[in-house]
């Protein structure tokens, strides 16, 4: 966390409403809940948005850019895409950092509790394109299976290859009607 070292990084979540300002220095990380503006500080970078797509960017845990329509990010966009690569290469067990301010029950189960969610994430999310892709294909037929796209596509060569013989014959006709024409 040193490369953040001298660098503010301001934190504002909707629905609840949430504001956090993250001071970095050389060997520490100073966490605020009072905003920028009251500390008189100037942030080096802003992240906005609901504070559900905040912490899926947090609990997400892909190595991916730092890009969602529903987040704003205003000030040094580098520095927040970079500290957000940095958090999703630390391998940090939340539960662990929670324990001693909740209690080994209440972090365990919101150690659990996440997990569950991410499982419950990624099963829904496999059975919805499973169960869409099915349904446009046999319910609604809006998506023609593979044989109808083969057989479009024989179709569709067909169908050129016929206008190419009717554009010779068109050339041919042309061709003996300049000759008959004076």
């Amino acid at each position: 966390m040193s490369a953040f070292s001298g660098r503010t990084l301001t934190i504002c979540g909707r629905v609840p409403d949430i504001n956090i300002t993250v001071n970095f220095e050389a060997t520490k990380i100073h966490l605020s809940a009072i905003n920028a503006e009251t500390l008189a500080i100037e942030p080096d970078a802003t992240i906005s948005g609901s504070s559900r797509d905040l912490l899926q960017l947090l609990l997400d845990g892909k190595n991916r850019p730092l890009a969602n329509p529903k987040i704003s990010i205003s000030g040094d966009a580098k520095l927040s895409q970079d500290l957000y690569t940095t958090i999703n290469e630390l391998d940090l067990h939340w539960a662990d950092y929670l324990t001693p301010y909740l209690g080994d029950i209440l972090s365990n189960q919101i150690d659990q509790a996440s997990s569950d969610v991410k499982n419950w994430a990624r099963n829904t999310d496999q059975s919805i394109k499973r169960n869409l892709d099915e349904y446009l294909k046999e319910e609604v037929s809006a998506v023609p299976d593979e044989s109808q796209l083969e057989t479009f596509d024989d179709r569709l060569d067909l169908l050129k290859i016929a206008n190419d013989r009717l554009q010779a014959r068109i050339h041919l006709l042309n061709g003996s009607l300049d000759k008959l024409s004076p």
